[in-house]
């Protein structure tokens, strides 16, 4: 995984020279001045073979038939999971996670967006890797994502045989919400409250960095990477206020309208001849 800092992409000279100060650590190496890759960005192709437990984000069609694929092992391989449980609806409104071992995608979780609130579900693991530790990889992965978009709260629904899972986790059944049924079994809704995160994304962060890559808030975005110099001047905004008309030209133009008669207030094409031109006035002319 590419590193700013130690390559260079956007360092504190480039930024200086591009009118950023060097105070502001968000919009010069890595978002949240964290310093390291975040644990939903850690699989490299370039190194998949042989980099054991990685993380990414689904971006494209390709990694998201991985997460189908993946999901549909789990549905296929048990007549307990039926297709409609795994395949809501939802999928396109979400963010992906997919976990690799060696390169291998073997799991995945999907995050759900409400208000102040986000839903972890459909967490899946190919029944080969389910004795391996990617289900707690890439749940924690997915807490992280959510404090960097400054998400505090984390719910999900949980049968009660994986709320042993749940608890190790930090997960605790949610106060005031009874237990659901699901093809007749219980599931039981659970919440989980993560530490705010100082340098979450927020409307007031950088510019640049919101135009970055989703869930590559880290690393210097394409605009970053072309525009090294700044201009010499900085524009100012244009004013956002629309130009309203005044009252006395309106009243103007109406009133003129009526002088010239009851056709000129709909605004009829112009006559294709002057012949037609002048009948139209002999029939608009007052007597």
């Amino acid at each position: 995984m590419r590193d700013l800092v130690t390559n260079g992409a956007i360092d504190r000279e480039t930024t200086a020279k591009a009118g950023q100060t060097p105070d502001n650590e968000s919009a010069i190496a890595f978002f949240n001045g964290k310093g390291h890759t975040p644990e939903y960005d850690t699989y490299d192709p370039l190194d998949a073979g042989k980099s054991g437990y990685t993380i990414k984000v689904v971006r494209d069609f390709e990694d998201m038939a991985k997460v189908f694929a993946i999901r549909g092992s789990a549905c296929f391989s048990d007549p307990e999971h039926l297709y409609a449980k795994h395949f809501d609806g939802n999928d396109f409104s979400s963010t992906h996670l997919l976990g690799f071992i060696d390169g291998e995608p073997v799991g995945t979780i999907r995050i759900r967006y409400f208000s102040d609130f986000t839903r972890i579900e459909r967490l899946t693991v190919r029944p080969t890797h389910r004795k391996s530790r990617i289900s707690f990889k890439l749940a924690k992965a997915a807490f992280a994502w959510c404090r960097d978009k400054g998400y505090t709260t984390v719910g999900g629904v949980a049968r009660s045989e994986l709320i042993p899972f749940w608890t190790m986790l930090g997960f605790r059944l949610t106060e005031g919400k009874d237990p659901i049924y699901i093809y007749g079994l219980p599931h039981f809704d659970i919440t989980l409250k993560l530490e705010p995160e100082e340098g979450a994304i927020k409307h007031m962060t950088d510019t640049m960095v919101l135009l970055r890559s989703e869930g590559r808030w880290h690393e210097a975005g394409h605009h970053e990477k072309i525009n090294v110099t700044a201009p010499t001047e900085v524009a100012a905004p244009p004013p956002m206020v629309r130009r309203a008309r005044r009252p006395a030209d309106v009243a103007a133009r109406l009133a003129e309208r009526r002088d010239r008669g009851p056709a000129a207030l709909i605004a009829p094409e112009a006559p294709a001849s002057r012949d037609a031109a002048k009948a139209t006035r002999e029939v608009h002319t007052p007597h």
